[in-house]
């Protein structure tokens, strides 16, 4: 069975190759073209929520291998928390918006100038989907342009590669009401790749990330 293409990359990618467990996409616009600008995220974070990611960090350690759940808790606030084998919560962690470090890829057309989100770490990946993170306003973030120092332009080809490894019938036996388009998004790693066109298109890795 091949990989379904995450609904959020939908109508401005195009397949180049779908195995069983992996697809490659090429970004191509609305307006047909495929060269792009690209932007990663910077995040501005206070000592505070830099201590919370630490904290973060230390109960995901903690936990190991076991299995983390997440949701609000009798006190209204979301945490990330460990149960023990009577169900009882033994171990957890507050999450609160912006705690988390996450990771924004987006790309901008070089000929329209429409921009595409081509990942974000808050609400794309298998780990956002069961987490289910506070999303951000954004308020916070700003954007600096990625750049490759071989390249006298900095506009790329783009490629996505997304690997998968749940068959979506796996997947909603684990998590209950899932729909297909959750599935798609849920995705357990994924790699994206500039191609640059002054070096016969050579591939170099923008970002990558296992979500799972």
């Amino acid at each position: 069975m091949k990989v379904i293409v995450p609904k959020y990359l939908d109508g401005w990618t195009q397949v180049k190759k779908n195995a069983k467990d992996s697809v490659v996409l090429e970004a191509v616009c609305e307006c047909g073209h495929s060269e792009f600008l690209v932007f990663e995220n910077i995040v501005k974070r206070t000592a505070e929520q830099i201590e919370r990611e630490k904290e973060i960090d230390a109960f995901e350690k903690r936990c190991g291998w076991r299995s983390i759940e997440g949701g609000v808790l009798e006190d209204g606030k979301y945490y990330m928390y460990r149960k023990n084998l009577f169900g009882k919560i033994v171990d957890k962690v507050e999450i609160s918006d912006g705690t988390k470090h996450t990771n924004i890829i987006k790309i901008k057309c070089a000929k329209c100038g429409k921009e595409h989100l081509a990942f974000d770490g808050r609400i794309h990946g298998y780990d956002a989907f069961v987490d289910m993170p506070v999303p951000s306003d954004g308020a916070e973030i700003e954007f600096e342009r990625w750049r490759f120092k071989s390249s006298k332009n900095n506009v790329f080809g783009i490629e996505i590669h997304i690997f998968n490894q749940y068959s979506f019938e796996e997947f909603c036996e684990e998590n209950d009401g899932c729909s297909e388009e959750d599935f798609s998004n849920a995705f357990g790693d994924i790699t994206v790749y500039a191609k640059i066109k002054e070096l016969n298109d050579k591939k170099v890795i923008i970002f990558s990330k296992e979500t799972a």
